[in-house]
Formats: structure tokens, sequence, C-alpha cells
């Protein structure tokens, strides 16, 4: 009987452990996705929602290469339908990043279906526009 309580007292720490290494490994992999396959397009929060803690989180979508994404972030700032940046990994686009601080300017209206390599930031010098591409 006493064997029996030890052993499932291990099991529930290995279990905990495959469980903990899991999300350390998801993490660690868009880190690494995200700093090595960058690519920038355009996206859009399309709801709101709480979660546990009553912390709100946004779900926002995008397209590459015709393919719709769907991801979920901690609420930091934006509005429902605006068009915002969203830095995804060309290699697996369900690694992204939605860059609620960086809205996207009215005067980009085409987005190339595959993303920029950088985020076009469209500024005014004296009569001409030109695109500066910057890194967040």
């Amino acid at each position: 009987m006493q064997n029996l309580k030890n052993l499932n007292k291990y099991a529930g720490v290995f279990i905990l452990l495959i469980i903990s290494g899991y999300c350390v490994y998801v993490i660690f992999r868009q880190t690494y996705e995200l700093k090595n396959n960058a690519k920038y397009t355009v996206g859009e929060i399309v709801e709101f929602s709480l979660s546990g803690h009553l912390i709100q989180k946004i779900d926002y979508k995008f397209l590459v290469d015709g393919v719709e994404y769907i991801g979920r972030e901690n609420y930091q700032g934006g509005e429902k339908g605006k068009r915002y940046f969203v830095k995804f990994s060309s290699d697996n686009p369900d690694f992204s990043d939605f860059l609620q601080d960086m809205p996207v300017p009215d005067t980009i209206k085409d987005v190339p279906a595959e993303g920029w390599e950088t985020i076009p930031i469209i500024k005014q010098n004296t009569n001409t526009s030109i695109a500066n591409p910057v890194q967040p």
C-alpha cells in the first residue's frame, strides 16, 4: 500500500515535469522563431475577452500567403477592428507577436502575401513619401 502511494506521488511529479518542460520548450521555440525567421504583416483585433485572473486578452487575426491565422495575447492597448503590425515566423506563422503599440498608417494599403522583411513606416519628407524600414 505504501509503495502505491509513493508511485502515485512520483507519477504526479513526473507528469508535472513533463508539462513544465513542454511549456518551456514552446516559449523558447517561439522566441527563437521570431528572432531568426521574423517577417511582418498587418493584423487586426477581432475580440476582447477575460482570462482566469481577470486579465484582459485580445484575439487577433492576420493573413500569410492567403491563410488566416488567429493569435491571443494580453491586452496592452488598441481598438477592435483597427490595423496593427504583426511579427510572425516565416517558417511557422502560428508563432506571432501582435504589436499593439504599432498601428498601421492609413497610407499602407497593399500588404504582400508573404509579409515584409522589416516594418514599412511612411514618413513625410517635404512633398514626397519615402518608406523607412524599422525593426521594433
